[in-house]
């Protein structure tokens, strides 16, 4: 991966004083948070320049990092980063776990209409398109949306973008925790998606068992793009949606590890005081499948 040598230094000083998923100031500490060194955010280092904490929700039990990057510099670096560099592009049914694949599969009819956002290179889309749904990406990145054009995707830079507000489909995979204005983001999906419609969520679990056991340290936090968590609970309660189903699982198939080495990477973690439950306990992803 060709990536710029001279790091770029940003104040990461975002503070929230409520919940950023149900506006609660019933918040509190759970830890610092130590990135891995080079600080990668997309595909340009970093340096940061206040120590970045993880925080609670007791309303709802998400979580969500202080001292984040501000939302104006990550908008910047994930139009100029090259996702595709960082992230190999994988078949859908080959990254995602089977379970994931297999709700996913249900739901797709032919022309829906299904807008992925955040799709990188539109694995997801491709995989829409081979069950005769018409398709189109949300992403920031101008070289992703290059990739997905040439793939017969439509592409937008933004959800609001999207100006027929008949979507069957939106997809959100690995892209709620990256969000600085989550619930607006909600109510936006809600509003584009026609009755019946729905929007599909894989994200981390923060209050899954490893996430509990590292804290700060949980391998999913490490990467400053990830700034939101939210949790089951919250989910469960968003009203304006149904909860169809909710789903445990992996943030991918290659995540999905034997015991053996899940036992060994924990007495390492322990014994060095750094664990950062990678490869995972159980699960540690979810699959929330939510009807408008």
């Amino acid at each position: 991966m060709d990536l710029p040598r001279t790091p770029r230094t940003l104040a990461n000083n975002y503070w929230r004083n409520a919940c950023s998923f149900c506006s609660s100031e019933d918040i509190f500490y759970l830890g610092s948070i130590s990135y891995s060194s080079p600080i990668l955010f997309s595909t340009t280092p970093i340096v940061t320049s206040h120590a970045t904490e993880l925080w609670g929700c007791h309303q709802c039990q998400s979580r969500f990092t202080q001292n984040a990057i501000s939302e104006q510099d990550a908008v910047e670096l994930y139009s100029a980063g090259k996702s595709s560099d960082r992230w190999k592009a994988i078949r859908f049914i080959e990254h995602q776990c089977s379970e994931v694949v297999q709700a996913i599969e249900q739901i797709l009819l032919p022309n829906y209409f299904v807008v992925d956002v955040g799709c990188n290179t539109g694995e997801f889309l491709d995989f829409a398109l081979g069950k005769g749904c018409k398709t189109g990406g949300v992403e920031f990145s101008h070289d992703s949306r290059a990739i997905l054009e040439s793939k017969g995707h439509a592409t937008y830079s933004n959800l609001a973008a999207v100006v027929n507000c008949s979507v069957d489909v939106i997809a959100a995979f690995d892209l709620v925790e990256h969000l600085y204005r989550p619930a607006e983001f909600m109510v936006e999906c809600h509003n584009k998606l026609k009755s019946g419609g729905r929007l599909l969520i894989v994200t981390g679990n923060a209050l899954c068992i490893g996430a509990r056991l590292s804290g700060g340290q949980w391998w999913y936090v490490n990467y400053p793009e990830h700034i939101v968590f939210p949790s089951k609970k919250y989910f469960a309660r968003y009203t304006p949606f149904r909860l169809e189903q909710l789903i445990d699982t992996y943030a991918g198939r290659a995540y999905k590890r034997r015991p053996p080495e899940i036992v060994n990477s924990m007495a390492r973690g322990v014994l060095k005081g750094n664990y950062n439950a990678s490869p995972s306990i159980g699960p540690d992803h979810m699959l929330v499948v939510l009807k408008k």
